[in-house]
């Protein structure tokens, strides 16, 4: 099989040269657009991860074929000619083709593909593509597991989470996995590495996870009863213990009526800083190719709460969700589609924690008629978004467009009466708050990549951060519901 890769200079990209959030980094591809055609028919991909080390790997599917290919591109967007052949790696185990279902790139540049062949399985390869060999069974690990939908997997500081469903006697029951880097079940990890938990609610469609930075995952869900959707949230502890005073009780029930008759419902939602969860509904009708989104904000036992928006609820915008980023600075990317007839388009858009859009986030590339089926914030906090064309044209091929974008970008305001000194500082920075005492108060210390450094408490007695063994530069530091810049000198 030939392969050939070609740059793909964006539509609107040569008309900005500035680095204004959501134009494109001219120094990715051809003026921030790189299009990749894998063969002579219509290509799709649909995975891209991004590590510290710039290394960037896309799964897609080529033409007509069966089995994924991997691809790896250096941080310029250029191919790595030194990883599988060119640049592209085609997936097999036994010699034979086979999909991805979920992949993480690690910081030594390695990477884990899980997939389903005869069961569920693990492979680790090379930074090269090469198997590892020192992985399991000759860079293998067969699974022990009975998920039959897989729906996340998460790297865990030094274990991987994998979060899925299976439908048994007629009722969804959540299976979670924790794993230790050699590929074995993580022992101390629940019932020796995993959960098996029983929705009791019948008719559950749908189901996603997140993992919050204190390691607990959470499940939420809708199912039908009494004529109407309702929302289910359940939490788990980090040792995938069950939170038992969340909801009433184990589980947290929530009402929900859908808006516009809608025919299909997708969820997404991301587990916010200060332990609330913002979730947009994208509600769809197939048959007239209309699809809105809307933001729903529950706290963090799980209850809805009723004064946000109108009753509830607060209008997005006109496409569906399929991804949400939080930044550390609390700005929430919003990524889906627009539906239209013979097409589709991708949108991306920027929010502030309270379900309001950010203005001063405007995508400034050419959409029209490219799917758009992942989108991640690197480490640099640089946007990157892969897309393929949906055009009646056989010959084409996937995207990647990658835009500026600040992660700590903050308004110069005052937060509630909270001061932080001395700003700069060499290594001890002091809070206090003029209004009274509002201790104790959580935070969160990041980097300018948006990695979290540090979390504690600060309390009255101790209303210090200490940051000597820091390097000097910026960094975010988010404070309850406030964010600050501070600057190590």
């Amino acid at each position: 099989m030939k392969y050939s890769i070609t740059f793909f200079i964006s539509l609107f990209g040569f008309l900005f040269c500035n680095a204004q959030d959501g134009t494109p980094d001219a120094t990715f591809g051809n003026q921030g657009s790189v299009e990749i055609n894998l063969t002579e028919f219509q290509d799709v991909a649909y995975q891209v991860k991004s590590n510290t080390n710039g290394r960037i790997l896309v799964v897609g599917n080529p033409g007509n074929e069966t089995g994924d290919v991997l691809f790896a591109l250096h941080e310029d967007g250029s191919y790595d000619t030194s990883f599988g052949v060119s640049g592209i790696l085609p997936f097999e185990y036994n010699s034979q083709p086979e999909s991805v279902l979920k992949l993480l790139l690690f910081e030594d540049d390695s990477f884990l593909v899980f997939f389903r062949s005869a069961g569920l399985k693990f492979a680790k390869f090379l930074p090269d593509g090469g198997i590892d060999t020192s992985f399991g069974d000759q860079g293998y690990v067969s699974i022990s597991s009975s998920i039959d939908f897989v729906r996340s997997l998460f790297e865990v500081e030094d274990t991987w989470l994998l979060a899925g469903y299976s439908y048994i006697n007629g009722k969804m029951h959540i299976q979670l996995s924790r794993f230790l880097a050699n590929g074995s079940l993580d022992a101390t990890y629940a019932n020796g590495g995993s959960v098996n938990y029983s929705i009791e609610q019948s008719g559950v469609g749908s189901l996603v996870f997140n993992v919050d930075q204190q390691h607990r995952i959470t499940g939420m869900g809708l199912f039908r009863a009494a004529g109407y959707e309702q929302v289910f949230l359940v939490r788990f502890l980090e040792n995938g213990g069950i939170v038992t005073a969340f909801g009433d009780g184990e589980i947290s029930i929530q009402p929900y009526q859908p808006m516009d008759n809608a025919l299909d419902i997708h969820m997404c939602f991301v587990s916010l800083p200060a332990g609330d969860y913002m979730m947009t509904l994208s509600e769809i009708n197939p048959d007239e190719l209309q699809s809105h989104f809307y933001f729903i904000k529950f706290d963090s036992f799980g209850n809805r709460i009723l004064d946000f928006g109108n009753d509830g609820k607060k209008y997005g915008g006109p496409y569906s969700v399929s991804k949400l980023v939080l930044q550390p600075n609390g700005r929430l990317f919003v990524f889906g589609n627009h539906y239209q007839y013979e097409g589709s388009t991708f949108s991306l858009g920027r929010y502030f924690p309270e379900g309001n859009k950010d203005n001063s986030f405007t995508l400034q590339f050419n959409a029209f008629d490219q799917l758009g089926t992942d989108f991640i914030l690197q480490p640099d906090g640089k946007g990157l978004i892969l897309s393929y064309a949906v055009v009646m044209d056989p010959n084409s091929g996937f995207r990647l467009d990658r835009f500026h974008n600040n992660p700590l970008a903050l308004p110069d305001t005052t937060f509630e009466s909270w001061v932080l000194y001395p700003n700069p500082s060499k290594g001890q920075v002091y809070l206090k708050n003029s209004s009274g005492n509002m201790f104790p108060v959580d935070y969160s210390l990041y980097d300018v990549s948006g990695k979290l450094l540090k979390k504690s408490v600060f309390t009255e007695a101790t209303p210090m951060l200490d940051m000597k063994e820091l390097a000097s530069g910026m960094y975010l530091l988010a404070v309850g519901d406030a964010r600050f810049r501070l600057l190590k000198n």
